[in-house]
């Protein structure tokens, strides 16, 4: 993980500069595990706002989600493996969010329905009158910064029980053709049919 970014948190930088608060944390996760994707980052901005302005989950969490899937798959290089350790992983970032912000739902966050002229205008003069850097989702992004940084990476720590496992199961690959050994299940089994 690239620990200088880290170390500074400029998500009102970011959020500035991106414009929507899924890009926002797609680039930061993505900076942070040093796998850029300003296509892909680019593209998470209709989740913004609970997906296309509707309210549901922030695409805080979406944009999250999206760089722990994309870096999940670039570590294991198996979509079932990447599976398993991204929903993990995203588990981990939500737990983190909620205890932030109470809510996944950008409605709940924001106070506002994005989807209609009403909600969307209500929400506009609320920032335009704290101002930016005081918004709520401004203010979110800071204070969940760090804290999404690290429940995102959290996986990342799991490498030696995932090397063990790997190690167990060729062993376990090996001792089947001597009529030894039982091939286990789940992701192990993953590993000995040859999807890593």
């Amino acid at each position: 993980m690239n620990s200088n970014l880290t170390k500074q948190n400029n998500a009102k930088k970011i959020f500035k500069e991106k414009g929507t608060c899924s890009q926002t944390f797609e680039y930061i996760l993505n900076k942070e595990f040093d796998n850029p994707l300003p296509n892909e980052e680019q593209a998470a901005d209709p989740l913004a706002g609970g997906i296309m302005r509707q309210g549901y989950q922030c695409g805080m969490l979406w944009g999250a989600t999206l760089a722990i899937g994309a870096e999940a798959y670039k570590y294991t290089k198996d979509v079932n493996l990447a599976s398993d350790l991204a929903i993990e992983a995203t588990q981990n970032v939500m737990r983190s969010f909620i205890k932030k912000a109470e809510s996944v739902n950008c409605i709940d966050i924001t106070g506002c329905k994005m989807d209609t002229f009403f909600g969307m205008t209500k929400y506009m003069l609320k920032v335009m009158l704290q101002g930016m850097e005081k918004s709520t989702c401004f203010n979110l992004a800071e204070d969940w910064y760090h804290d999404a940084i690290e429940s995102a990476g959290d996986w990342r720590q799991r490498n030696f029980m995932l090397q063990c496992c790997r190690a167990f199961i060729c062993w376990s690959h090996a001792g089947r053709f001597k009529g030894q050994g039982k091939v286990s299940t789940g992701i192990g089994q993953r590993v000995v049919a040859g999807q890593t």
